[in-house]
This record gives structure tokens, C-alpha cells and sequence, in this order.
């Protein structure tokens, strides 16, 4: 999997989950779930449609998903454990 391909796929889970985000919004949520993970923090927004959105499942979804579709191991991926 590509870097274009990862960012579309943490781009449309984030869309289908807040569809209020745009694409361009869709980066800077990466870099801040990611961060907010690795310091065991929880960071939500708001969907759009009265509820909230948790990044650091979403982003933690993302990951299993990504190692799944790749098959590596954890530890290759960069931000990995």
C-alpha cells in the first residue's frame, strides 16, 4: 500500500464517520489522532450530525486495517509500537 492509497483510506473512514471533514481537513486529523494515541490521550470531533467522532479508535481502526490489508508485522509500519 502506497502513502496516496493510506491517505485515501484514512481519508474516506474519517469522511463516512464525520461528514462534515473535508479532504483537506482529513491530514491534519491524521497528525493529531496519531499524536493523541501515542500519548494514550482521546481526541473526538464533532460528526456533523449531533454526535462525536473518537480519532484515536478511528485511528487505531485504521492501523489494524492497514496491517491486515499489508500483512507486516506492526512494528514495520512508522508509527508503529
Amino acid at each position: 500500500m502506497n502513502q496516496s492509497s493510506d491517505q485515501d483510506l484514512w481519508a474516506q473512514m474519517l469522511i463516512e464517520s464525520a461528514p462534515i471533514v473535508d479532504h483537506r481537513t482529513t491530514q491534519i486529523l491524521y497528525h493529531r489522532a496519531a499524536s493523541a494515541w501515542a500519548y494514550g490521550q482521546t481526541l473526538q470531533i464533532a460528526d456533523g450530525l449531533g454526535g462525536w467522532v473518537d480519532l484515536t479508535k478511528l485511528f487505531e481502526q485504521y492501523r489494524m486495517l492497514k496491517i491486515l490489508k499489508e500483512g507486516v508485522n506492526e512494528k514495520e509500519i512508522p508509527w508503529g509500537g
